[in-house]
């Protein structure tokens, strides 16, 4: 007797649920775009208010020389003969004679490009859009560490940051180093998420032609879901990721520490393929060229004009190689203290905790090897002391700690309403403790219209 086919006489559902159904699914995946729009217009407002297409720091011509030399495609180093032209230790020269800046030429080539568009005013719009941009990559982030709505929060805490407003809006290389960790991070982690086989073929009951028709289509949608989510989801994942934190190199030397966390996922990556008797090559491979392809041209970069792949322009002033143990005996504890009570004050602590008891262990490497080598590396350079000037360097580690911390905060064992508190007590704490930087920084007094009725009430007085 022939087999009946359950399935296929079914009734299908109504069409007209499905579509609503999908209309919903799509709305409360949404939700948060409003309110990362308001965060996103709040930040803007203050780099419009504040925006100065102008700078005070010998540093900064460096750059600006430097990007206006590859907008124009001329050389980049010039011989020059007068001896008073260049004064600062921004300038280099090489064994050919030749003058140039000592920086890497990741931030000046993004300069470069806005300066063709909208000439020397453009470049100094380079570090706001990519201090926006971060934002948008900290956000996707903090949501693989937790929902929607605390990852919103931790987003607004990250945007009213003071020193990351200021440095958004100044011509130093800070913003978009920012930018590009973060959202290179960001696609890490959608890498190691992704799934990497295909799915398994369900068991199906029918017998005959009808079988083998079925199982056909059955391993053809099963071909294009592993498709979809293998090839897009993970070898292009990898693919931003190694570009990301790669060109990040290009932009500040030390961002190189960062290849730590894409090894320790790789590696993690192929032992889950050994014990699962499989490989995935391609993700892996696709992550690791494509971290390559940008130090490689650094390297030939600093090997046409310094003489050497390993060779930077920091070489020629004697500052590449200028750490030892004794430097980081020294400048540990004030800059322990700066990114505690300057830069992430309430954050830095629970984030630090966030860091090292959240997640797998996968993720809890990646997370510390994301902050501890560079904060040995400028903890054990010459250059160091107190104030915002030096720990600022660790800006790519403040969209980890205030993740981190309200991702701590989340996963707390206690009711949802005192999560809830607790991530709001946070945030407040956050913003109060930075209410005097953010003054000081930015130039916008948020309290001046409470002092000035504390005045007015003070004068009424008897």
């Amino acid at each position: 007797m022939q087999q009946m086919n359950i399935v296929a006489e079914l009734p299908a559902p109504p069409q007209t649920s499905r579509r609503w159904n999908a209309v919903w699914r799509t709305a409360s995946r949404g939700w948060p775009v409003p309110f990362l729009l308001l965060i996103l217009w709040g930040w803007t407002w203050v780099q419009a208010t504040t925006f100065t297409p102008a700078h005070c720091e010998a540093d900064l011509d460096g750059y600006v020389t430097l990007a206006r030399r590859l907008a124009s495609l001329g050389p980049i180093g010039v011989v020059d003969a007068d001896p008073f032209r260049h004064q600062n230790h921004v300038w280099v020269e090489n064994a050919r004679g030749e003058v140039l800046p000592k920086y890497a030429p990741g931030y000046p080539l993004l300069m470069a490009a806005f300066y063709l568009v909208g000439g020397d005013t453009a470049m100094f719009l380079v570090s706001p859009v990519f201090g926006g941009l971060a934002l948008i990559g900290a956000f996707l982030l903090f949501r693989r560490w937790s929902n929607d709505a605390v990852a919103l929060v931790a987003a607004a805490i990250f945007a009213a940051n003071p020193i990351y407003l200021f440095y958004s809006g100044y011509l130093l290389a800070h913003a978009p180093e920012v930018c590009f960790t973060v959202w290179g991070m960001y696609f890490l982690w959608c890498w190691l998420d992704a799934p990497d086989r295909m799915p398994q073929t369900p068991p199906t009951s029918d017998s005959g032609s009808g079988t083998r028709i079925g199982q056909v289509r059955t391993r053809f949608h099963c071909l294009r879901v592993w498709i979809a989510t293998a090839n897009r989801e993970h070898s292009l994942d990898g693919l931003f990721a190694g570009l990301l934190l790669g060109y990040a190199v290009t932009i500040r030397h030390t961002a190189a520490t960062l290849a730590l966390c894409i090894a320790v996922a790789m590696v993690a990556k192929i032992i889950t393929g050994v014990r699962e008797r499989r490989l995935p090559l391609k993700p892996l491979a696709a992550l690791g060229c494509a971290y390559a392809i940008f130090p490689l041209l650094l390297m030939a970069y600093n090997w046409r004009f310094f003489g050497s792949p390993f060779e930077t322009g920091y070489g020629l002033t004697g500052e590449q190689f200028s750490f030892s143990r004794a430097h980081l005996v020294e400048n540990l504890p004030p800059l322990i203290s700066g990114l505690n009570s300057g830069m992430m004050p309430a954050i830095f602590s629970v984030g630090l905790v966030g860091i090292l008891a959240t997640g797998t262990t996968v993720v809890r490497w990646v997370n510390c090897l994301w902050f501890f080598p560079a904060m040995i590396v400028y903890g054990s350079y010459y250059w160091g002391g107190a104030g915002m000037s030096y720990y600022r360097f660790l800006f790519p580690s403040l969209p980890l700690f205030t993740g981190a911390a309200f991702a701590l905060i989340w996963t707390l064992k206690c009711s949802g309403f005192a999560r809830a508190l607790a991530v709001a007590v946070l945030a407040g704490l956050a913003l109060m403790l930075q209410l005097d930087e953010f003054r000081q920084r930015v130039g916008i007094d948020l309290l001046a219209p409470l002092r000035a009725q504390s005045h007015n009430m003070d004068t009424r007085r008897p």
